[in-house]
């Protein structure tokens, strides 16, 4: 498990580098413009995807096949996939949440309700992704399932550029003030709703992918 782990981690770096220079980037434009939620939530978006290119990138290469032979079970290539997704979501969604949490304190509008609501809503954004793509690429293989991966990217790339363009009286933006964050009760459902969906998605990319032939 642990050389699975390495394996997919040594991939992250060769092949997903792009994706730390675009988060940076993002990050950088978040400090300059506010607490956009758009600029925010991509970043989030973007790490979830990565467990699917990394299953794209072991089909092609024929990883799957070749793990066959190495003393580790389909229950372990898959959760791999799931823990790399962790790995990389959280220290993502915490650094989110501080930009938030200063571009609010900047504007006066520090609300740490606010913050906690918005944490978990980007932990609901960034765990969603792989929580849909997977299943349905250890269902169908890399190739067919490549067609959620491109779906889910334009769902939550537009549903966050849609629900940061939400306008409050006097023109300001509801996500920089605070508004229509949820309170701590809401917050916790939101997140504990993450955590389940990404469960759910774990035990079924696990029971499709003992079943299917390579």
């Amino acid at each position: 498990m642990k050389g699975l782990l390495l394996k997919d981690l040594y991939m992250s770096e060769k092949y997903c580098g792009a994706f730390l220079l675009i988060i940076v980037i993002f990050f950088g434009m978040s400090l300059m413009s506010g607490s956009s939620f758009f600029l925010l939530a991509y970043p989030c978006i973007l790490v979830g995807l990565i467990p699917a290119s990394l299953v794209s990138y072991d089909e092609r290469e024929k990883w799957d096949v070749y793990s066959g032979t190495l003393p580790c079970s389909r229950p372990q290539f898959v959760s791999c996939k799931y823990l790399i997704g962790l790995l990389g979501e959280l220290p993502v969604i915490c650094i989110t949440t501080l930009l938030y949490a200063l571009g609010l304190f900047r504007m006066g509008d520090f609300d740490l309700y606010a913050v906690f609501g918005m944490a978990a809503m980007f932990l609901l954004l960034g765990l969603i992704g792989p929580a849909t793509t997977l299943p349905f690429m250890f269902r169908f293989g890399a190739e067919k399932g490549r067609i959620a991966y491109f779906a889910v990217i334009i769902l939550l790339c537009g549903g966050s550029a849609a629900f940061g363009s939400i306008q409050v009286s006097g023109g300001e933006n509801a996500l920089e003030t605070g508004a229509f964050m949820p309170q701590a009760g809401v917050s916790l459902l939101l997140a504990a709703l993450a955590i389940l969906i990404y469960v759910v998605s774990w035990k079924l990319s696990i029971a499709f992918y003992e079943k299917k032939e390579l």
